[in-house]
This record gives C-alpha cells, structure tokens and sequence, in this order.
C-alpha cells in the first residue's frame, strides 16, 4: 500500500448523484474499523478525467491512487478503456473498477482484466455503492 498507510481512492464518473453515493459507502463506519485505524482512507470524486487529472497534477495532492473507480464513459468523450491505459501509465500500481450501465461492456472488460489492466468491474444498479465497498475490504484484508 500507499506510504503512511493511505488508500487513495478516485471515483470518476459524469453522474453526480452515484459519485456521492460512492463517496458515502466508501465513509461507512464499517470499512474504517476494518482497517483497525491503521489506514485512513483519502477519497476524492470527479466528474470527468480531466478534472481528476487536474487534481493529480496539482504539487499539493501529488498522490497516487491506490483505487480508481472509473465510469466506462469517463466523459469529455474520452472512452473507459482509453482512460485505463492513461492512468496505468502514470500509476501502473493503481486498481482500476469499472463501472458501467452496460453490461454489454464486459466482453472488452474480461480482456483488460484478463491483462492486469483492471482489477474488477461493477454494474451500475442500486447495489453499486456497496459492491465498490466490498472491492475495498478485499482489498484491504489481503493486504494489510
């Protein structure tokens, strides 16, 4: 993990309303007493890739994200997959999760999983939030 014990968490997806879910689940009281207080949790959300990538490039935040939460349709017309490879070439480390309405996706999903580009994928329904908290346990049970 991230030095200091930080999971850094970004969530980029042009729905508003579903972003602020993901932010919500990824505060619950039950993923933090997971980590034993060990590991504080830095989540940001964004609406699109620019402006994350605005984020990241700023000196202040200089952070690598440990989880990426991605929209399949990042917007600003910039495809998931694209968005993948961007982000895998600045933060090879980072677990990309896709999130997509279409489960028609996954085909093009399995293949970048299958390649270690993308740690899982999710589909957008009312159980999103939980799942994408779920990913996080793991993730933290195996590795901390």
């Amino acid at each position: 993990m991230n030095k200091k014990n930080t999971i850094h968490v970004l969530i980029i997806g042009d729905e508003e309303q579903l972003n602020s879910r993901l932010v919500d689940a990824m505060n619950k009281r039950e993923l933090n007493a997971l980590t034993n207080k060990s590991i504080r949790f830095n989540i940001n959300a964004f609406s699109n890739y620019k402006a994350a990538a605005t984020y990241l490039s700023n000196e202040k935040n200089k952070t690598i994200p440990t989880f990426v939460f991605l929209d399949y349709f990042g917007g600003n017309g910039i495809s998931g997959p694209h968005l993948v490879k961007i982000l895998k070439e600045q933060y090879a480390h980072a677990e990309v999760i896709f999130i997509s309405s279409d489960e028609g996706d996954i085909e093009e999903v399995q293949q970048q999983i299958d390649t270690n580009q993308v740690y899982d994928y999710v589909i957008k329904d009312d159980y999103t939030p939980t799942l994408c908290r779920l990913l996080v346990e793991k993730y933290v049970e195996k590795y901390s």
